[in-house]
């Protein structure tokens, strides 16, 4: 009996002393973050933070967050504050600074975005991701390979002036799979990449897609069609 009386005790003032923390899009990192008064911004704030046992993780309603949350504590509660819309918690970011390099080509830098991201959207509408050949080319926007080891292919279709070092390359084993490599050296026409288990068929066909560290779109009668570039 002594020792339940204990535990209840130990779980009373563990509630007590738990605090709530608010987070909200008009807020600021330096806040105490621990009154709707006062809240903090970011998720990245809330990753940084060191939790007690059962503190609340309040976000706005309403307010839309970028980013994804760790959770580095146990006994944690997730929930909401305000009025209106349940809050978002969104993996995507806005992309600022765009700069145009003429021909209605746009390009701007980007921050945390993988290499393999591949979803972008304009106005909530989610875009094609650029490549080479467009998909609207011969071969249906592929290029014919005629030569394959696990590590690497070759084709006259490949000796161009574009380096294609550093970029996807995204393989059409057959015609219902295709493999994703990134490209580390290109000479004339034959691209290298980390071995496969086994050498792709030959005479199917390649795209190429860069992803470096700009973001470029092209723009074309209120069309984009965004890159990693």
């Amino acid at each position: 009996m002594k020792r339940l009386l204990f535990v209840c005790c130990l779980f009373i003032c563990n509630a007590i002393h738990a605090k709530s923390y608010y987070i909200s899009a008009a807020g600021s990192d330096v806040n105490s973050g621990t009154s709707p008064a006062s809240p903090w911004q970011t998720i990245s704030k809330v990753n940084s933070f060191t939790f007690a046992l059962n503190d609340s993780i309040l976000f706005k309603r309403g307010n839309i967050f970028y980013g994804g949350i760790v959770v580095r504590g146990a006994n944690l509660n997730f929930g909401a504050y305000g009025t209106g819309a349940k809050p978002i918690i969104s993996g995507l970011s806005t992309i600022t600074g765009w700069v145009n390099l003429g021909g209605n080509i746009w390009e701007a830098p980007t921050v945390g975005v993988k290499a393999t991201n591949n979803l972008v959207l304009r106005n909530g509408k989610i875009m094609q991701v650029g490549r080479y050949p467009n998909p609207d080319a011969t071969e249906a926007g592929y290029l014919i390979y005629t030569g394959a080891t696990t590590s690497s292919i070759t084709g006259p279709a490949l000796s161009t002036t574009k380096n294609w070092t550093g970029a996807e390359v995204a393989i059409r084993l057959n015609r219902w799979s295709i493999l994703r490599k990134t490209v580390t050296a290109h000479s004339g026409g034959t691209i290298n990449f980390a071995a496969h288990y086994s050498a792709p068929r030959l005479n199917y066909a390649i795209s190429f897609k860069k992803t470096q560290g700009h973001l470029t779109r092209t723009e074309n009668g209120g069309k984009m069609a965004p890159t990693i570039n």
